[in-house]
């Protein structure tokens, strides 16, 4: 054991799940100083294990250099009703939550802050600053998440705002718009209501963004058009009330160097003759996008696609495969269009469709090839298929190739 070097230690320390890291530090000391870093790197107060989750709170609360550690906090299903119910022995309930302060204000090292729980918690730590904070993703509770988030403003790299029906609702109450605007000079992605980002990313170099613009069909280009320089954007993903052209025109005008772009449509008419009719328009817009290389516009797959044979399926794939030869006409470097939720379609000297669902990908393929659109082979086809989902899986195999390794040093240790 006291061959292997502190560095490979520490690096194998980060991939054992906690209770396997929990049973290293407590060998020696040696390997406690090495993976405990690992043990507290990553922290999730989950109130479905509210014993468990006590106990790692009063440890954060009473052992401040375990608390130092900590570089990710998640929150969810955690407020202190749930612990009480699920757990009301260890602790008097008027205790938990100055365990949760001092526990929050021992984390001066925090850097990615996570709440997916109800608000009770996070107005807790309400009132706490980490000063090296980069990562949010918060609840909208109007004036208090404001509050919280003009604490950070000059460190915020990544900001996500949850967009429940409680921050529609707080949204459109009448004194919603008197809300201070907040400047972010680092932040870079983005995502939440489009009312949101209209006030707070007028001095933030947004490059990757998630917009949801149902409030209004001028959303896009207002949220857009508020961008310090939305000529930077690298992708954006928007969430619309219905298809239609202003959308991919608001694109186009302020965001001509986007190379990634995604359009969810709700409550739209999803009939195949309205698609038709839309995708068309498309066109224009796509040839004033020149750096786009994916362009996903995702619609509810053909009813019983599962069961339609290749002669049923081949007027929907030649008129969707139709557009997408079209589109890269006008756009040289788009090399992937997503236009149903059951494929895909990649450029690889020739477009093709591949999904998980490995029989209908097939078949959409058998029908591209049928068509005599593609002058593939079976065989040539499912080879380049093989080729793009290796490249595609290339990390997931390195890190099948890594565990066995990892496996065996800890079994030496």
């Amino acid at each position: 054991m006291d061959e292997v070097p502190d560095e490979l230690v520490a690096l194998i320390s980060c991939f054992p799940p906690p209770n396997d890291i929990a049973s290293l530090c407590l060998v020696n000391k040696r390997l406690a100083k090495l993976c405990c870093p690992s043990l507290y790197r990553e922290i999730v107060f989950d109130g479905s294990n509210a014993l468990q989750m006590k106990a790692c709170i009063t440890t954060l609360a009473q052992r401040p250099l375990c608390a130092e550690l900590v570089r990710k906090l998640d929150v969810i299903h955690l407020d202190t009703t749930t612990l009480k119910r699920l757990d009301p022995g260890p602790f008097p309930d008027e205790n938990l939550p100055l365990l949760i302060s001092a526990a929050m204000q021992n984390l001066v090292q925090l850097e990615t802050l996570s709440f997916t729980s109800s608000p009770t918690f996070f107005a807790l730590a309400l009132n706490h600053q980490f000063p090296h904070l980069r990562c949010c993703t918060l609840p909208y509770i109007g004036f208090y998440t404001v509050d919280f988030l003009k604490f950070h403003e000059s460190t915020l790299q990544v900001l996500a705002i949850s967009n429940s029906e409680r921050t529609q609702l707080m949204l459109t109450q009448d004194d919603a718009p008197q809300l201070a605007p907040l400047e972010f000079p680092c932040l870079t992605r983005f995502a939440g209501p489009s009312t949101l980002a209209e006030r707070w990313l007028l001095n933030s170099p947004i490059e990757h963004s998630v917009f949801d613009c149902r409030v209004a069909p001028d959303a896009p280009s207002k949220v857009l058009s508020v961008l310090a320089d939305a000529s930077n954007l690298v992708s954006c993903t928007l969430f619309v009330e219905m298809w239609d052209t202003e959308t991919l025109a608001a694109v186009a005008t302020h965001a001509p160097a986007i190379q990634l772009l995604t359009i969810f449509a709700f409550g739209v008419n999803h009939s195949r003759e309205a698609s038709e009719a839309f995708l068309p328009s498309v066109d224009k817009y796509i040839a004033q996008l020149p750096h786009l290389t994916t362009l996903r516009m995702p619609r509810p797959r053909p009813p019983d696609w599962e069961t339609k044979s290749i002669e049923e399926l081949t007027p929907i794939v030649l008129a969707e495969l139709a557009h997408v030869r079209r589109w890269a006409g006008c756009c040289p470097t788009l090399a992937c269009v997503l236009l149903q939720e059951c494929w895909s379609w990649f450029h690889n000297d020739v477009w093709l469709a591949s999904d998980k669902d490995a029989v209908p990908a097939n078949d959409v393929n058998r029908v591209a090839v049928a068509g005599k659109l593609d002058l593939l082979t079976e065989e040539e086809t499912l080879a380049a298929l093989d080729a793009s989902r290796k490249r595609a899986n290339g990390i997931s195999a390195l890190m099948t190739l890594i565990a066995p390794l990892a496996n065996k040093v800890l079994i030496s240790l």
